[in-house]
C-alpha cells in the first residue's frame, strides 16, 4: 500500500511536467507561454485532487493565516532593523516604537477587534 501510495504521489507531482515538457517542444520564440503552460497544467491537477473527502476550506484559511504571519514576521524584522539604525529621523522614531508595540501584541489587538466587531473567521483574516 505504501509503495502504491509513494507512486501515485510521484506521479500526481512529476506527470504535467513531464507531459508539458514532452509535447511542448520548447523554442525560445516562445518561452513564456512555455513556462506557463507547466504551471497551469498543475494547478488543473492539484483542483482534480481538492476534489477528494479530506478537503477542507479550513485548510485554505490556515494557509493564508500562516502567509500573514510570515510577512507579519519580516516587518517585525524590518522594524528591529529601522529601531537600530542610525539615520532614522528622530520624528520616525515613535511612529516605529508605536507600530512595534502594535506587533509585539497583534494576537491581542486583533482578538479584540474580532470580538468587538463580531466578525467571522474568514473576515478576520482581512482585519
Amino acid at each position: 500500500m505504501t509503495l502504491f501510495h509513494f507512486r501515485n504521489c510521484f506521479a500526481l507531482i512529476y506527470s504535467p511536467y513531464s507531459t508539458t515538457y514532452k509535447y511542448s517542444g520548447l523554442s525560445e520564440s516562445s518561452a513564456f507561454w512555455k513556462c506557463v503552460q507547466p504551471g497551469v497544467t498543475h494547478l488543473f491537477v492539484q483542483l482534480c485532487k481538492l476534489r477528494g473527502v479530506e478537503f477542507d476550506w479550513k485548510y485554505i484559511q490556515m494557509s493564508i493565516d500562516s502567509n500573514i504571519s510570515l510577512v507579519h514576521c519580516f516587518v517585525g524584522f524590518a522594524q528591529v532593523w529601522m529601531i537600530t539604525c542610525c539615520d532614522l529621523h528622530h520624528t520616525q522614531r515613535p511612529a516605529v516604537l508605536l507600530l512595534m508595540f502594535l506587533s509585539i501584541y497583534k494576537a491581542f489587538v486583533t482578538e479584540t477587534f474580532i470580538h468587538l466587531c463580531s466578525l467571522g473567521s474568514w473576515t478576520a483574516l482581512l482585519a
